[in-house]
């Protein structure tokens, strides 16, 4: 899987982007892929401030787009993926609310192009238990970083975000190994199947009352920090989440 990085940032450089995107196609290739068992690539594709819509917008190769923005609500993005990639699953790294959250936007990056590698369309889900009414069963979005979003580690100098393993949606696999890739214990226990380590948050579809909840750690303050930040400015893969919406109704509604 290629993914297309396109700047529209006035506040990342090039010479930052193409950094950044080094250690990301390293965390990919040798942390990620060994796991995950998905070959995923980072491009940076340019400046594309700098293309005019209208004036023959050129086509962006790739499987995926990620885009860098300097702030949410700055519009255009949405225009110029319609003009530009013709329908291809994408989102956005807003560097403003990405530097409140982390006070850098390097781990927001990472957390969005390896979610974007795991399911490109928001329509994977897996059955686990309900997080206070342990006997139901909901389902999981395969969001591989929210559950450790609070836990980076770097590569090159460059901060990048923790993420879950595939073991991490099996629950029958619950003494068995780690099930994220820090593999970081807290006392004498490590991250859970469908557990949330401190600092993130896990979101389900309950088919009960056909709605959708995200759920953090009782008293977790930094992880309810982290998402009101990000729900003020409806932060990241907006419109593929519109589309989860759409397939949720579709496979649930009956």
């Amino acid at each position: 899987m290629l993914i297309s990085v396109v700047n529209l940032s006035t506040r990342v450089s090039d010479e930052q982007a193409v950094r950044v995107v080094r250690a990301g196609n390293r965390q990919l290739q040798e942390d990620f892929a060994p796991h995950w068992h998905i070959q995923a690539s980072l491009r940076l594709e340019g400046r594309a401030r700098k293309m005019e819509l209208g004036r023959r917008t050129p086509m962006l190769r790739g499987d995926a787009i990620l885009y860098l923005s300097d702030a949410a609500g700055s519009g255009g993005i949405e225009g110029y993926h319609e003009a530009a990639a013709r329908g291809l699953p994408f989102g956005v790294v807003y560097v403003d609310l990405a530097e409140q959250c982390d006070r850098t936007w390097t781990p927001t990056f990472s957390h969005e192009y390896l979610e974007l590698a795991v399911d490109p369309l928001l329509a994977l889900t897996a059955a686990g238990p309900h997080q206070t009414t342990r006997k139901r069963t909901v389902f999981y979005w395969y969001e591989i970083c929210d559950p450790v979003e609070a836990d980076h580690y770097e590569i090159d100098g460059v901060k990048l975000s923790n993420f879950v393993l595939p073991e991490y949606f099996d629950v029958s696999r619950r003494a068995v190994g780690a099930h994220d890739f820090l593999g970081k214990r807290r006392g004498t226990r490590g991250l859970a199947p469908f557990g949330v380590s401190p600092g993130g948050y896990v979101t389900f579809y309950d088919p009960r009352d056909r709605s959708t909840r995200t759920y953090e750690g009782l008293g977790d303050h930094e992880a309810a920090r982290r998402r009101r930040i990000k729900k003020a400015a409806k932060m990241r893969r907006a419109t593929r989440r519109a589309r989860r919406d759409d397939l949720r109704v579709r496979l649930f509604k009956r």
